[in-house]
């Protein structure tokens, strides 16, 4: 990871994120020049169908979240407010995260 003015930026082609939080909606802000690919564990599991964002798409029954341009994505959209556990999973070099928001 590379720290810069605005972000953190993947630096290699895959790396990994780990954020605790209490909310029931996560989302981020982050971009992608060459396009990249966010897996998302909650509480070590794929966030399952009820609890995916509306930027997640179905990539052989793993919920996924391409990125493309910069702009909000929403990650989980979880049924109740609880403390979770997130852990991003991104392939793509030239990921950059700006800052998370929650609901």
């Amino acid at each position: 990871w590379e720290n810069t003015k605005d972000s953190v930026k993947l630096a290699s082609e895959s790396g990994k994120i780990a954020l605790a939080f209490t909310a029931n909606k996560l989302n981020i802000v982050a971009g992608s020049a060459d396009g990249s690919v966010l897996a998302a564990l909650v509480d070590g599991r794929p966030v399952s169908a009820q609890n995916m964002g509306s930027d997640s798409v179905d990539q052989n029954g793993l919920f996924v979240v391409p990125i493309r341009g910069r702009k909000l994505y929403n990650i989980v959209s979880a049924q109740g407010y609880s403390q979770k556990l997130m852990v991003f999973k991104v392939q793509g070099k030239g990921f950059e995260l700006y800052t998370f928001t929650f609901g």
